[in-house]
């Protein structure tokens, strides 16, 4: 398999094997990107680029897309010869770049492929898996932020501070970009609707299930401030049990795709 040049830290190689093939895969993670470099299955080479399709000689597609997390699907031949989606090599990176994970995705499992040995991935890895509960109080904290602010009144100070800027650029730039703002609308008015179909499903859904409830009138009044806290609350306790199921899992997975790899080099 060819690699490519090892310079950077952020470059990282993983390999695993699951559903009986071999992967190894090549990866720069970067703040803004993640880039496949390099892609093995079963021992043959794909050099994939975005938007790229390649095919092996044992008639084998590997279609990558995607810029942040990069999903690479396998196309495999049936029976009948025809070429049909099989398993996904999902890429990510991490928030601040230099380290991330990959994963592949096959008829609703899960294998994780195994980063290189002392890559800051393979220690991301150890250091999040080890102490799931800390780093699932953090995602909690991260929801109550991202929550807690707009509410705080900074958005509007912040408006109010950017208002002579904003009135600058609406007088000088408007007329230029006002053509390229129409004709991105109208690029733009499928997914408008389209969302728009997602929020009306969600809230349909919401009625289905807590639309039985019945009211309940209190003899007292409650501010609005406690319903807020008490959802947000909700929201973080969800998001903290979420990211520690979720690391418990990857652990499980991690120790079983190291306990097979040892194995497959004894």
């Amino acid at each position: 398999m060819n690699r490519p040049h090892r310079r950077f830290r952020s470059i990282t190689t993983y390999s695993g094997h699951a559903r009986r093939h071999d992967y190894s895969v090549t990866v720069r993670h970067s703040p803004w990107r993640t880039k496949v470099l390099a892609l093995s299955i079963d021992g043959v080479d794909h050099l994939p680029e975005a938007d790229s399709t390649n095919k092996d000689a044992n008639v084998v597609e590997a279609r990558v897309r995607g810029w942040f997390t990069v999903r690479i699907v396998a196309r495999r031949p049936t029976v009948e010869g025809k070429l049909v989606d099989r398993e996904q090599i999902h890429v990510t990176t991490s928030a601040l770049g230099d380290a991330g994970e990959a994963e592949i995705h096959a008829g609703g499992d899960i294998v994780p492929l195994l980063p290189e040995a002392g890559s800051r991935s393979e220690a991301r890895d150890l250091k999040r898996t080890a102490h799931p509960t800390g780093f699932a109080l953090i995602a909690g904290l991260i929801t109550i932020m991202r929550l807690v602010i707009p509410l705080l009144g900074l958005g509007a100070l912040l408006s109010f501070l950017a208002e002579p800027v904003k009135a600058w650029l609406s007088r000088h730039l408007t007329p230029l970009l006002e053509p390229v703002m129409n004709w991105l609308a109208r690029m733009l008015e499928p997914l408008g609707s389209l969302l728009s179909a997602i929020g009306r499903f969600l809230g349909w859904l919401f009625d289905i299930l807590f639309g039985w409830l019945p009211s309940i009138d209190l003899p007292f009044d409650i501010p609005d401030w406690v319903w807020t806290t008490a959802k947000i609350s909700v929201l973080a306790l969800i998001a903290f049990s979420v990211s520690r199921a979720s690391l418990k899992r990857r652990k499980k997975l991690l120790e079983e795709a190291s306990a097979e790899a040892r194995r497959d080099n004894q």
